[in-house]
């Protein structure tokens, strides 16, 4: 029996109404599908795309389109908008780029194995990265005249100085610790510097110096004045424009703007405690005496030593303070000046630390692995590890394992001696 035009459309429209096929609702929505161009049964019937009956075909189509636009959601599903697919296409770019240069690292295509240095010039397999790394390896070099400027006692419009990341030819070498450290990378060569050979009686003597710091606070308006120096440091290098995004960091700016609220004057006279009884109390409740203070802080510095050595290429890397930049040659006369930088410090070593175990957890798709390749390359470098001083190709992943050594508690830790809880 023959169907007639009206009968096929009637049917036509019966089928999609029954099926839910979204389709011409999402060409419209994305690509402004014109009206004209609407499917046309008369071509179609033509073109042979009906049967006999009008509906076999018919229903073929609509199922491949469904199909189709499944495949096309499933695809999308990780790719939340055209911003990452630039990302992906980047990232993409600067892979072929490492490859064509063969400086890809091989953690990107299979697990690493570290290598750990022989005496002898060789090497040897560490699968676990537990093998002793190499500390402060740069040779000595000449500091540059204008480095002495970051000294604790200078006028404080001369502290404030946004150059935390610098090029090859602007990069010096300090001397000594008291040059305040202006971004992460400098801040994770001071402990090491500070460890010098004998750890145990240096950091001892700044978890001391540390200590005292909070149990004395009264009276201390010249270590006040020098904190809030340091504290500018942290400031200028947490507002770059590739660090202010993370949320992290975004927190401990905030904790940081309001602690420059309280002037030293006030600090000196309302904030802090005239009872130093009391204020041993209130440390001893956040499990912090100079022991532990100086237990926790030799975890600190191994778990820097152990990243840096992951993480630094060996033949380019120069550690921001020379050998002649020794705890005793920096503080043995004044050792609060150590803590004080410390101190000030802290909160860019904690925004840093969490920004990084963020960006290193791990991704769920391919796409997303791009992804967060791309955004460890550029937070890796706003630390302040510019090539060639760090490994090329270090995925997401890797850099989470040689943050192993960071754990929650430890950068908890580190936080509390930020002193925070001491200000507020």
């Amino acid at each position: 029996m023959a169907v007639s035009a009206a009968e096929n459309e009637q049917n036509y429209q019966a089928v999609s109404d029954s099926t839910g096929c979204n389709s011409h609702a999402k060409h419209n929505e994305d690509e402004n599908y014109d009206e004209d161009e609407n499917y046309d049964e008369d071509e179609n019937y033509e073109d042979g795309n009906y049967d006999e009956d009008g509906n076999e075909g018919m229903l073929m189509d609509i199922s491949e389109m469904k199909a189709t636009l499944k495949d096309m959601r499933e695809m999308m599903a990780s790719l939340k908008d055209n911003r990452e697919m630039k990302e992906i296409a980047e990232t993409m770019k600067s892979l072929v780029d490492l490859l064509q240069r063969g400086a890809l690292h091989k953690d990107v295509v299979v697990p690493c194995e570290l290598k750990t240095p022989h005496s002898d010039g060789g090497t040897a397999t560490s699968p676990s990265g537990g093998g002793q790394q190499q500390l402060c390896s740069a040779p000595p070099q000449s500091q540059d005249a204008s480095s002495q400027a970051q000294s604790l006692n200078i006028p404080e419009t001369c502290v404030v100085k946004k150059s935390p990341n610098l090029t090859a030819h602007q990069r010096v070498v300090y001397n000594s610790l008291t040059n305040v450290p202006r971004n992460f990378k400098e801040a994770v060569d001071w402990l090491i510097a500070v460890r010098g050979d004998d750890a145990e009686r240096n950091l001892a003597t700044l978890g001391a110096a540390i200590y005292d710091l909070y149990v004395h606070m009264s009276g201390r308006s010249t270590e006040w004045s020098n904190l809030d120096k340091a504290i500018r440091f942290s400031i200028d290098f947490l507002e770059q424009e590739k660090l202010n995004k993370h949320v992290f960091v975004n927190m401990i700016l905030f904790l940081l703007d309001q602690r420059l609220l309280v002037t030293p004057n006030i600090l000196t006279t309302t904030v802090v405690s005239e009872d130093d009884t009391e204020n041993e109390k209130y440390l001893q409740t956040k499990g912090l005496t100079a022991d532990t203070i100086a237990e926790k802080l030799c975890y600190v510095v191994d778990a820097c030593a152990k990243f840096l050595g992951r993480i630094k290429n060996r033949s380019h890397y120069k550690s921001a303070y020379s050998p002649q930049a020794t705890w005793d040659a920096s503080f043995s006369a004044h050792p609060e000046n150590g803590a004080v930088i410390f101190v000030g410090m802290a909160p860019m070593l904690v925004a840093s630390l969490l920004s990084l175990k963020s960006a290193s957890s791990a991704p769920k798709s391919r796409f997303q692995s791009l992804i967060a390749y791309k955004r460890m390359q550029e937070l890796i470098e706003a630390l302040g590890y510019v090539e060639p001083q760090r490994r090329t190709g270090m995925t997401a992943s890797y850099v989470g394992r040689a943050l192993g050594g960071f754990r929650y508690e430890t950068i908890y830790f580190i936080f509390n001696l930020a002193g925070f809880w001491a200000f507020y």
